[in-house]
């Protein structure tokens, strides 16, 4: 996220909204996601291993 704002002037709406989507499928195949929503969904702390 940081380097998305930190890029996002200097590109133009579309090339920010193609970065973005792509981000985000990434980070909805992490281990980390789905540890999230588990641990959420199950009412247990977390265990995030940075994956």
């Amino acid at each position: 996220m940081k380097r998305q704002l930190w890029e996002a002037p200097y590109q133009t709406l579309g090339q920010v909204v193609a970065l973005a989507n792509a981000e985000m499928f990434t980070s909805l195949q992490s281990d980390d996601f789905r540890e999230g929503v588990a641990h959420f969904q199950e009412r247990r702390p977390a265990s995030f291993s940075g994956r």
